[in-house]
């Protein structure tokens, strides 16, 4: 399956749940599971409905999904995902790792690299403490790898991350 210049737009639903969930395990005819390639499309991503709540978009993504295990079984499986796109502050986001289809199991690892980091990024995140940044002028630049995983959609997400933080000398 093949898609280019998309617009995906995900939103966490109350329950915890995105209202993406369904697009995986995708359709298939036969007895193979489909491989997707996902080319020049746009993703944006909200968190919460609450006030100051802002989506993180990402822009230029590519993914690739390939069935894993036995490809001749219609059972839902999982798929490994590679991919990159640009966007939230970044010259380039990439992601790889696992998806299981149907039961919401996932082992994903993002890095991003050259993220601008200044107080309208940090104001973005979910659950940010916007009101105890105000008048704090800081800028910079990061590099992020972080580690995302849960075993199933009931399950707590488990992640690390680490990170280096650059700045930039100021001009004269």
């Amino acid at each position: 399956i093949a898609v280019r210049g998309a617009k995906l737009r995900m939103t966490r639903l109350a329950d915890g749940q995105w209202n993406s969930h369904s697009l995986l395990p995708p359709p298939h005819f036969g007895t193979t599971r489909p491989r997707l390639k996902i080319d020049d499309t746009t993703a944006t991503i909200e968190f919460g409905t609450g006030a100051g709540a802002k989506p993180f978009v990402l822009n230029n993504v590519s993914l690739q999904l390939v069935p894993s295990g036995a490809s001749n079984t219609s059972e839902p499986s999982c798929y490994l995902l590679d991919g990159n796109m640009a966007g939230f502050a970044s010259k380039n986001m990439t992601v790889k790792g696992q998806i299981g289809c149907g039961n919401g199991s996932y082992d994903l690892t993002v890095n991003v690299l050259g993220m601008e980091l200044s107080p309208e990024l940090v104001a973005t995140l979910p659950g940010a403490p916007t009101d105890k940044l105000h008048g704090i002028d800081f800028s910079g630049r990061a590099n992020l790898a972080a580690r995302f995983c849960r075993t199933s959609a009931t399950a707590p997400i488990g992640w690390s991350a680490s990170f280096k933080v650059e700045r930039e000398p100021s001009a004269l």
